[in-house]
């Protein structure tokens, strides 16, 4: 994953911005502002519900300047709780498989609500500052 998500971002170095720009389409530049101001907490939330593939978002953060420390830690932060997830999931499925009275259904219904509660705070988080960057470049502009 840490190399993964280290090629993507070299790579973006390397490109032209006006390049990444298109790659990354108008829904991620939109939160490049975000970005920008609360790299690691946006980096986390972006790699919780992603918005765009995984080498796109790396190739963007390089190209609008986000710095690798927050950039990776991002990346490490908001990978784990899927990770963690999956493997849960995976290891009570493997259960099932092998004797299904040792599935604990609780813990895949915990799972479940897990995700989901954590992408609608993190989608709800990314509408707000994406409302408030919008905002104050609309302020910006009728000064």
């Amino acid at each position: 994953m840490a190399n993964a998500a280290l090629a993507s971002y070299l790579a973006g170095l390397g490109l032209p911005r006006r390049e990444v720009q298109k790659l990354g389409g108008k829904r991620l530049f939109k939160l490049a502002e975000i970005l920008r101001r609360r790299s690691l907490s946006a980096m986390t939330a972006l790699r919780l519900v992603p918005v765009a593939p995984f080498v796109v978002v790396g190739m963007c953060a390089a190209a609008i300047g986000i710095r690798v420390q927050p950039f990776l830690f991002g990346t490490l932060f908001g990978m784990l709780p899927g990770t963690l997830a999956t493997t849960v999931f995976g290891d009570q499925l493997a259960a099932l498989l092998d004797d299904p009275a040792r599935i604990n259904y609780g813990i895949v219904a915990a799972v479940i609500v897990l995700l989901v509660l954590t992408s609608l705070i993190v989608r709800r988080w990314l509408a707000k500052q994406q409302r408030a960057t919008t905002n104050a470049t609309a302020g910006e502009r009728t000064r």
